[in-house]
């Protein structure tokens, strides 16, 4: 593992040369386009952005996907990554990554320093330093301007556990357009980057960890407000990805869903004011316009234990019996209880 203090070195040596400054800055170059690909690697995330001159991949899919990942980009026209960010050391993020590097020049490769004793791990730090590619320690604060367009880093801010927790969380700025790349952060994560402040309003979420359960929880979900979600998964998979309950709070919030499952490869394109898309999403029945006016005329549940309360949608729901609804948020308040932290904040 590459310790923390050689890594901060490695990313201040690289401010001139691959355009990365210590804050983040916003885009104000916004000729052209820039185009995010959710490329169809089944039940894995990879994701291009690239704005016609400079390209970042993040994440490579499993193992057996690293070819068709290299067949797409130079189906792009692109032979050269200015960064490839693998979120998190599981190998249907990071599987790919090795045949990337062995096909095409990088400029550096950012990573949580967050080891795995895996050999799909061991394989890409090998193809790391083989290929000469300098790696960036992901620390949340860090910004890279590769072109047009800005990655700012805004995950992860503490140690985990969980590997899928310590996955490094980007959010895409290209003029007036935002684009939250999440990788597989659970509810941990959600609100350990919640209470950091740090602005998380965008136009696109790439649903964390396939759509799971496990995450997209309410509050991180009005924090970003999105107008479209992406779901990188496989059809059919074994993990029933992507959850009922996160396309419920996706509807919630007003969200255009894609899925790769069912869309295939998904692009959207950023003119800098507006995103167009290669498919047709599924759209919610409720417009986005109106998504907060649905959340606070929500009828709400409480607890007659923890004298809590809780939207209808809530996963913490008590049984039935210790149930006591309320017509309105400040009901509840007025009756004593106390919000849910997770969905009614």
């Amino acid at each position: 593992m590459i310790k923390r203090t050689t890594l901060l070195l490695l990313a201040l040596a690289l401010i001139l040369s691959l355009g990365c400054t210590a804050a983040p800055v916003a885009a104000t170059h916004t000729e052209g386009t820039l185009t995010v690909s959710f490329i169809d690697v089944g039940q894995a995330d990879c994701i291009l952005v690239y704005d016609g001159t400079h390209a970042v991949l993040v994440d490579g899919g499993n193992a057996a996907d690293g070819e068709l990942v290299v067949d797409y980009l130079k189906s792009q026209g692109i032979s050269t990554l200015d960064y490839v960010v693998g979120t998190h050391p599981h190998e249907d993020h990071i599987g790919g990554l090795k045949t990337v590097l062995a096909s095409m020049p990088v400029g550096a490769v950012i990573m949580p320093d967050q080891p795995a004793d895996s050999s799909v791990y061991r394989h890409l730090i090998r193809a790391i330093a083989d290929a000469g590619v300098t790696r960036i320690d992901a620390l949340a604060g860090l910004s890279f301007t590769p072109g047009a367009f800005t990655m700012d880093v805004l995950a992860p801010v503490k140690d985990y556990d969980s590997l899928n927790d310590v996955s490094v969380v980007v959010r895409v700025v290209f003029g007036e357009n935002s684009f939250l790349l999440t990788g597989d952060i659970e509810a941990e994560a959600e609100k350990d980057i919640l209470a950091t402040g740090v602005p998380l309003e965008s136009d696109v979420l790439k649903a964390p960890h396939h759509g799971s359960n496990s995450s997209s929880t309410y509050v991180f979900l009005r924090a970003i407000n999105p107008k479209m979600v992406a779901i990188m998964c496989g059809m059919d998979n074994d993990y029933g990805h992507p959850h009922e309950e996160p396309l419920s709070r996706f509807r919630d919030v007003g969200a255009t869903v894609f899925r790769t499952d069912l869309m295939g490869t998904v692009v959207l394109t950023s003119d800098g004011h507006t995103i167009t898309s290669n498919v047709d999403g599924i759209k919610s029945p409720v417009p986005h316009t109106q998504a907060a006016d649905r959340a606070e005329l929500a009828n709400y549940i409480g607890n007659k234990n923890s004298k809590r309360f809780h939207l209808p949608t809530c996963d913490n729901l008590p049984l039935e019996k210790n149930r006591v609804r309320f017509d309105s948020r400040e009901e509840a308040l007025d009756a004593g209880f106390t919000p849910c932290g997770q969905c009614a904040p």
